[in-house]
């Protein structure tokens, strides 16, 4: 297993790519924030954050995962706890 490339064993493992499972996550992580009931704190943030797309300066954490995956909450079911 030394002489192995790393490449055939993550394939071998059915691992992913890293880049591609950070970007799994990084989804994951927002659709789960789509889904908040509109009681939820952040549910107005979410909402914001979908609706502006041209903001230039200071854009927060949650607008790049909104637009990089162009997820809108209304498109989500909400959640009820």
């Amino acid at each position: 297993i030394r002489t192995t490339a790393n490449d055939y064993l993550d394939n071998h493992a059915h691992n992913i790519p890293m880049e591609l499972r950070l970007n799994q996550i990084c989804f994951k992580a927002a659709a789960r924030i789509c889904t908040l009931p509109p009681s939820h704190p952040l549910h107005s943030v979410v909402k914001r954050a979908a609706r502006f797309h041209s903001i230039r300066r200071h854009r927060s954490s949650l607008h790049n995962l909104v637009h990089t995956f162009q997820l809108h909450p209304k498109n989500f079911e909400t959640i009820q706890p």
